[in-house]
């Protein structure tokens, strides 16, 4: 949690895809405070965080995931996202 929100947590999947090249270059991926990483998620789990989200931020390739149209199909069966 972060000093600033207490009542806010920024939850993500973040994987780093970098090259080992990329990595030794310009070191280890780092997330800011508050920031709680999952990593990589299969589906039931990622509808698990999807459905007890407020709300959803795209970030990296929003355009190409299937995240915003599997919450979005989530709220259309009743389902709470």
């Amino acid at each position: 949690m972060s000093k600033i929100w207490p009542d806010f947590e920024f939850v993500g999947g973040f994987v780093d895809d970098r090259g080992k090249q990329e990595i030794e270059k310009q070191g280890e991926m780092s997330l800011p405070e508050g920031v709680v990483n999952l990593g990589l998620l299969d589906a039931e789990r990622f509808d698990k965080e999807v459905s007890s989200a407020r709300v959803m931020i795209g970030l990296g390739w929003p355009t190409m995931s299937p995240s915003p149209y599997r919450a979005l199909a989530m709220v259309s069966a009743g389902r709470k996202v």
